[in-house]
């Protein structure tokens, strides 16, 4: 699309992930949509208003949520229970969890969590921290994304191994298994909810009071 865009020849109607549409709003490069919705008096209020304000700049509407997907951690309750450990409920603990887990060796191969290099997995924490793919570069944002980098740079995570990541099950029962964050959209994978790998809520900055 960016080559697209600068070859002023884009398509009229496209799809575009909420964490592109605040850019491209701002460089100029999408149509706002206010005068085809007062038009046609498309009504805009069935929409969650959190979803709709991922594709507005200001009152200018440039696009539509199509779907939302709420995410949630993946816990190995084999690996807590080797290590003595419980669930991680915010940053501090999921640190430290990850950390006793990693002294307990109880990890056959790799990192005590799976976190996956994209926006999708780490916004939730830019947004526990107060910050916005908006102002990606503040203070807020710059702090959450530091945890969520620091925690692959210290050995506690790993990105998803391309073989590893399809045996969610097998794997937990061959001592391969570690905490993830997913979506609904992968209990398929999940096979009968594999009861050692419940789901949990994502870990939240409450020590600082943050959600």
């Amino acid at each position: 699309m960016t080559s697209r865009f600068a070859a002023h020849n884009p398509p009229d109607v496209f799809y575009v992930d909420s964490s592109l549409a605040p850019t491209w709003s701002q460089q100029g490069v999408l149509q706002p949509l206010n005068t085809y919705v007062k038009a046609s008096k498309y009504d805009t209020t069935k929409f969650y208003p959190g979803l709709l304000n991922a594709f507005k700049t200001g009152n200018s509407i440039y696009g539509f949520p199509k779907d939302w997907s709420p995410l949630a951690m993946e816990i190995d309750t084999g690996l807590l229970g080797a290590a003595k450990a419980t669930a991680p409920t915010n940053w501090s603990t999921l640190t430290a969890t990850a950390q006793k887990i990693k002294a307990a060796g109880v990890v056959s191969s790799g990192a005590p969590i799976c976190l996956s290099p994209d926006w999708a997995r780490l916004l939730p924490f830019v947004f526990q921290n107060k910050g916005s793919l908006a102002n990606i570069q503040s203070p807020a944002a710059a702090a959450a994304v530091d945890y969520y980098v620091g925690l692959l740079k210290s050995g506690l995570a790993e990105t998803p191994h391309p073989t590893r990541r399809r045996l969610v099950r097998r794997g937990a029962r061959q001592g391969e298994g570690r905490d993830r964050i997913r979506g609904q959209l992968g209990l398929a994978l999940h096979e009968d909810h594999v009861p050692e790998h419940p789901l949990r809520r994502l870990p939240d900055d409450q020590e600082q009071g943050r959600r």
